[in-house]
């Protein structure tokens, strides 16, 4: 598999790439020219009668075992009847002498031979190049192309203008080899790979760069768009022989100049160090910025920070929580968004953490709470009393004079208490667990809902939920992702839900993506229900529609 073509093999696909015509052109100017040339070195008798092999042999190389027999004919032919033994231009001329035809017929015979037998070789070494380089660009064990295909690209197949690069990684690619074996596994990246390119465009190219990855190139439209339609393609299980599989995956998303320039392997490299950072957070994806790896950049986003909540380059997007009983929005969480000038379009996951490790965090929450509340009454005007929930940092509820600001920006509003719930993390409760707890008591008392966000995440146990004086607890992501192919997490869910209503808490079921996951959380008795199934984050201006088609449901 790793064996180079050789010079002829090389030589070869040089003389493929020529249209057919082109070459038939070629052999029709060099006959005449080389019949000139015989003819006017002295005729037949003379070594330049040699030259015409040249034209045999490119005729087999490159147009084939018949076309070779062909051209060696006319050769002998044009050399023989045709040419003398002799012409004036010899020293010896006495006048024109012609071949016997035994020797010319002979010489026609051993032309086209020669042309038969070149083409019967360049055939063989044809079919033998196409099985090299199928082998050198196809995964062995899946027929997939691999990353050496990627040299078959060429700008023909590209549109101008800047492409999208993705990597996809199969987080969970060992259990399902530990469990059903390799070759259901090659199977399921047969599955994925048809799937890609049934839903994909013709301008989209394909590659299985490892045993769990695959990479991604197709023309850019935004990112927002292409990452949806990838998430799209990949929510849905893969039946193999009967079984359906929910492969876990880590997408990391790039931008390059050309699409052509996807047959260059560095091209992928930033798209990877996002699949490999999204798969380190337990997240779906990332969008790749090395400028905020960069410390002195991100010195320049928190300098720049404040100007962007005034000058409103951020801004919010709502996903809608659904009541599993009735399939009604019941809530809605706000999530906070940077279309940055410069850098474009900055997730949360990317600029937040820069953020709580100075003071901004409390502008940034107040920002938030501010426009979840605009956006309430809103909402409220136009009939609709549905509450908004905002994400609140272990930093905020250090932060003395929060509360205050809180009950004072809510009693402005006149929106009621209950219509803004504050979602807090498991391990932002813990880093201060007595003073965190008295915050969330006085919160609650002055008519507050909050939410223990992430929960099973890995830091409280079942028992420890009673210590949190909450009425409202999300199951973290990770158990809808298991929840089918693990019997562990279907337990693990059940406990949890039949305990939080044994202490009066309602529970929602945070990263639902498809139906069969949502009918095992009915079947639980979970209460809410939020994910990709019932809607992605939504735009402001989308909300009443939204809220319409919801009403006549």
């Amino acid at each position: 598999m790793g064996k180079n073509p050789s010079i002829i093999e090389r030589l070869l696909l040089k003389i493929d790439q020529l249209a057919k015509w082109k070459k038939i052109l070629m052999i029709t100017i060099a006959m005449p020219a080389i019949y000139a040339l015989v003819f006017l070195t002295g005729g037949i008798t003379y070594s330049f009668s040699h030259t015409m092999y040249l034209v045999i042999i490119f005729a087999g190389m490159s147009l084939g075992t018949n076309w070779g027999a062909i051209i060696g004919a006319i050769g002998g032919i044009v050399l023989g009847p045709l040419m003398p033994l002799s012409t004036p231009f010899d020293a010896n001329f006495v006048g024109y002498v012609w071949q016997e035809p035994v020797f010319w017929i002979y010489r026609a015979l051993i032309f086209t031979a020669a042309g038969s037998a070149m083409g019967l070789f360049s055939t063989i070494l044809r079919k033998k190049i196409i099985m090299i380089t199928d082998m050198l660009s196809h995964n062995y064990e899946t027929g997939i192309p691999n990353i050496y295909s990627l040299s078959n690209f060429t700008d023909k197949d590209a549109r101008e203008g800047k492409a999208v690069v993705i990597a996809i990684l199969i987080n969970n690619f060992e259990n399902i080899i530990e469990r059903l074996g390799n070759d259901f596994y090659n199977r399921l990246l047969n599955k994925l790979y048809n799937l890609l390119i049934h839903k994909l465009d013709p301008q989209t190219t394909i590659v299985q760069a490892a045993n769990n990855k695959f990479w991604i190139t197709r023309p850019f439209t935004s990112f927002e768009n292409d990452i949806n339609l990838i998430c799209e393609i990949l929510k849905h299980p893969l039946s193999v022989v009967g079984i359906p599989i929910y492969a876990e995956y880590a997408i990391g998303v790039d931008q390059i100049e050309m699409q052509s320039d996807c047959k260059v392997i560095d091209s992928y490299r930033h798209a990877d160090i996002a699949a490999k950072d999204a798969q380190r957070r337990n997240i779906t994806y990332m969008i790749y910025d090395d400028t905020l790896s960069d410390k002195k950049i991100g010195i320049e986003l928190l300098s720049t920070f404040l100007r962007a909540l005034e000058e409103n380059q951020t801004f919010l997007v709502f996903q809608p929580i659904i009541d599993l009983k009735t399939l009604k929005t019941v809530a809605f969480e706000a999530l906070i968004r940077w279309n940055h000038p410069v850098h474009g379009l900055i997730m949360p996951d990317r600029f937040i953490p820069l953020v709580e490790e100075t003071n901004l965090i409390n502008q940034l929450t107040d920002w938030v709470l501010k426009k979840a509340i605009d956006k309430e009454i809103e909402l409220q005007k136009d009939g609709y009393k549905i509450p908004i929930s905002i994400n609140v940092s272990a930093n905020n509820l250090s932060d003395p004079d929060f509360f205050t600001r809180v009950q004072s920006m809510i009693e402005l509003s006149h929106i009621g208490h209950q219509m803004i719930e504050f979602e807090v993390t498991e391990s932002a409760i813990i880093a201060n667990l007595e003073d965190n707890q008295r915050w969330m008591k006085k919160m609650m008392s002055d008519g507050f809902t909050m939410s223990l966000d992430d929960f099973g995440k890995g830091y409280t146990s079942l028992a420890y939920l009673s210590q949190f004086d909450v009425k409202i607890i999300k199951l973290d992501q990770y158990f809808m992702r298991h929840i089918v192919a693990s019997e562990g997490v279907k337990t693990i869910v059940k406990s949890a839900i039949d305990l939080a209503h044994k202490l009066g808490c309602m529970v929602v079921a945070e990263g639902i993506e498809d139906e069969l996951v949502t009918a095992i959380c009915q079947g639980f008795g979970c209460d809410l229900g939020q994910g990709y199934y019932f809607a992605r984050p939504l735009k402001e201006k989308d909300l009443d529609a939204w809220l319409k088609r919801d009403k006549e449901k």
